[in-house]
């Protein structure tokens, strides 16, 4: 079996071995790579990794995670140096331990930039970068009918904001991993039906 240098912040990978060993999934996109993007991109057909970052500084991340991949054909990844609104937004949140923001300012700029990714087809979205506004990424995921998405860090249901989403037609499941990995499932999918009856 391959060898992968994960640490603490991979407890999500036994999720998804699980999720792999129901469905294939062939198109995925992940908000956030790191040292677990390899261990997907073995698994996946497609992959399309981006990196919300907060500082130039995350660049020196980016291009390790970048140079260890760059041999894979069924990768793509994108850096995208986050506007000073939603940087504001960010430690404001972390300063506070509640993502509850009277300024709102930061959202519709964050929706632009996640938006047109999610108008693509995906089978699995990811939701997971260095930015704690991920309860709003996770809002638009459901809104586009994204088949399945994963949420990572979940015990901090407040600070990230997960507290806020309306399930509509998607059923939960939620893993002691541990940060806490959350899978949102599409329940009008059909090709969800065996990972409904199986996760």
């Amino acid at each position: 079996m391959k060898e992968y240098n994960f640490n603490h912040y991979q407890c999500w990978v036994p999720v998804f071995e699980k999720i792999f060993n129901i469905k294939k999934i062939n198109r995925m996109l992940e908000f956030g790579l790191g040292n677990g993007t390899e261990f997907l991109a073995d698994y996946v057909n497609y992959l399309h990794s981006v990196e919300l970052a907060v500082n130039e500084a995350d660049t020196q991340w980016y291009d390790t995670i970048a140079s260890k991949l760059q041999s894979y054909k069924n990768w793509k990844s994108e850096f995208i140096l986050c506007p000073e609104s939603i940087i504001n937004a960010d430690i404001t949140v972390l300063k506070n331990k509640n993502y509850n923001l009277e300024n709102k300012s930061y959202s519709p700029i964050l929706k632009n930039i996640v938006e047109p990714y999610l108008q693509q087809s995906w089978d699995l979205v990811f939701v997971d970068p260095g930015i704690h506004l991920r309860g709003e990424m996770i809002i638009w995921c459901i809104e586009k009918n994204i088949p399945i998405i994963v949420n990572h860090d979940t015990e901090f249901q407040t600070l990230y904001g997960y507290d806020l989403i309306n399930l509509k037609n998607y059923k939960y499941y939620s893993f002691d991993t541990t940060h806490g990995t959350g899978v949102f499932i599409n329940v009008n999918d059909p090709s969800n039906e065996e990972l409904l009856n199986k996760l």
